[in-house]
C-alpha cells in the first residue's frame, strides 16, 4: 500500500468505479445546414428557408437526403 492513501487504489470511490461517460451531442445548425447543402444535388431546397428550420426537423430532412 502506498503512504498516505487509505486504500491500495486511489481511483476507487468507496468501492466504485469512477466511470466517465460522453455526452452525445446534437450537431450545430450551421454544419447541418451545410452537410444538407452538399446533398442537395440538383439544389431544389431554398437555403434561407431552412435557415429557419429548426434543428429537429434538419437532422429529418438530412436523413431523408442521405
Amino acid at each position: 500500500m502506498g503512504e498516505g492513501y487509505a486504500f491500495e487504489y486511489p481511483t476507487l470511490n468507496h468501492g466504485r468505479n469512477l466511470m466517465v461517460t460522453e455526452k452525445k451531442t446534437t450537431p450545430s445548425k450551421k454544419e447541418l445546414l451545410r452537410e444538407i447543402e452538399n446533398l442537395d444535388k440538383n439544389k431544389v431546397l431554398d437555403p434561407t428557408s431552412l435557415g429557419r428550420t429548426n434543428i429537429a426537423n434538419l437532422i429529418a430532412i438530412k436523413g431523408l437526403l442521405s
